[in-house]
């Protein structure tokens, strides 16, 4: 146990999720280590790769010295091409060179957490490259050990421990930007709110209200508008689909698989994928719904999907459904296009 009582909760969840992950990983044969994961690029190796990685360099052991391939697609910017030196520099280690040094690890750290006697408020670098408080850092790994978990868990079809320590560090990340994702990325009208009810084995219940100047705050509270009709400034998200972790690692349901979710780079997938405004209270607009590409091709093609072709669109005919439906352009041959969409286009 920790000198500090506001670190042992964070120490706990963080031990719950690491030795779940060495016990979904100590039976695995060499070839299930190469299995692919939902994370861009990582397999099970990977993720334990970085697992191992992160927590050595909590410990403060020096950072590899490792040059990266130059095709690793998924390496975009800086920071992951910190995180990646961990995962890369042991691509080339057998299972039970993964399992033994995981289990080193743990052993490790959680000596270290037992003895920790810096103050909560004390300086840490962390493995991004980021110095930030010694509890802020030990929540975030806590959040990320149970993340990777998950991702585990779906990657060899062991689903579980939604419910467990780290899910609930997860779900208080989580909601802490919930109102900046609201208010700034989604862009929710002034004076609204946004009620996010998210069930499964960790159910909960928040409502994020955004002022006259766009600020977003977030509460336990229940808005009394619930019912969503018309002029009470209410929006409704339906978490049925999602989990606690959907932001960063959640898994999705079958009937949600393949659509646009928050996950995605763009902000607004968030608006389109789980925020449908059901009312707009006084001189709030309410979100137009997007038109929809008119294009049919004459015959069957094998157009691909581009955003910078230029296709004439029409509304829908249909104003029934509330939810705003995606843009779907496809790049189709010219000599497949008839006179009128020819014109249309120029």
């Amino acid at each position: 146990m920790t000198d500090h009582p506001s670190l042992q909760p964070y120490a706990d969840a963080w031990a719950h999720s690491i030795e779940a992950i060495s016990e979904l990983v100590s039976p695995l044969v060499e070839g299930e280590w190469n299995r692919a994961t939902e994370c861009p690029g990582w397999s099970v190796r990977d993720i334990v790769s970085h697992v191992i990685g992160s927590e050595c360099e909590m410990l403060g052991d020096p950072r590899p010295i490792h040059s990266l391939p130059r095709d690793l697609f998924h390496v975009k910017d800086e920071v992951s091409r910190r995180v990646e030196v961990q995962v890369d520099v042991r691509r080339c280690h057998t299972a039970p060179e993964m399992t033994s040094e995981l289990e080193y690890t743990i052993i490790r750290r959680s000596r270290q957490l037992r003895n920790e006697k810096r103050d909560p408020s004390t300086m840490v670098m962390t493995p991004l490259g980021r110095e930030m408080t010694l509890e802020r850092a030990l929540r975030l790994r806590a959040f990320d050990v149970w993340v990777h978990e998950q991702d585990l868990r779906r990657a060899l079809g062991r689903p579980g421990n939604l419910d467990s320590p780290g899910a609930h560090v997860a779900r208080d990340v989580l909601l802490e930007g919930l109102p900046k994702v609201v208010a700034k990325d989604a862009g929710a009208p002034p004076n609204s709110a946004i009620v996010l009810d998210v069930s499964g084995p960790l159910e909960f219940m928040r409502t994020v209200r955004v002022d006259a100047e766009g600020r977003g705050t977030v509460d336990g509270s229940v808005s009394l508008g619930l019912s969503g009709h018309a002029g009470d400034g209410l929006g409704d998200v339906s978490a049925a689909g999602l989990r606690a972790g959907a932001a960063r690692g959640g898994a999705r349901e079958p009937q949600d698989r393949g659509r646009p979710g928050p996950r995605g780079r763009d902000p607004r997938a968030l608006r389109h994928h789980a925020l449908s405004v059901r009312g707009a209270g006084p001189g709030v607009p309410r979100p137009a719904v997007p038109d929809r590409c008119a294009l049919t091709p004459a015959r069957p093609h094998t157009g691909t999907c581009t955003a910078s072709t230029r296709l004439a669109t029409t509304r829908s005919r249909s104003r029934r459904c509330a939810r705003p439906r995606s843009r779907r352009i496809w790049a189709v041959p010219s000599a497949w296009r008839t006179k009128t969409e020819a014109n249309a286009i120029r």
